[in-house]
């Protein structure tokens, strides 16, 4: 059976996931064993890499450890987000394991966010704030 370890920062502090069901009912529907990583880690470990057939990872690290050795099971490294910088690409490489990311996944927060503090910046909210906390 294939199988997929999702990290733990993928949950919100209610124990909720940040994935809409949807997204994980397409990894039930196509007959993958998935669950959530037992330990909620910055690093992976060799242990991890030899448990797993996929890691769909957000920010803990993803070293040549988890990717090599004889014990390996990981075939992929599904990395949440917009750069591979927590993901050790070069060991993936050599040892024949694909890495992908999501760079469409936080284009709208990113530019949601750089909006909201555009017009901050330009009503001098900060200012404003300071000052009416002063009582002013």
């Amino acid at each position: 059976m294939f199988r997929v370890g999702i990290t733990r920062d993928t949950l919100r502090a209610d124990g909720t996931s940040i994935f809409d069901k949807r997204a994980l009912q397409i990894v039930d529907d196509a007959k993958l064993q998935w669950e959530f990583i037992a330990d909620n880690v910055n690093e992976l470990t060799a242990a991890h890499g030899a448990q797993y057939d996929a890691l769909c990872v957000l920010n803990p690290k993803v070293t040549a450890a988890v990717v090599s050795g004889s014990e390996r099971r990981v075939q992929i490294v599904a990395r949440m987000g917009v750069g591979y910088d927590s993901v050790d690409v070069k060991a993936c490489t050599e040892s024949g394991v694909l890495v992908t990311n999501t760079p469409d996944g936080v284009r709208r927060p990113v530019a949601t966010s750089i909006l909201a503090l555009m017009l901050a910046l330009s009503h001098k909210l900060l200012t404003k704030d300071r000052l009416t906390r002063t009582g002013r």
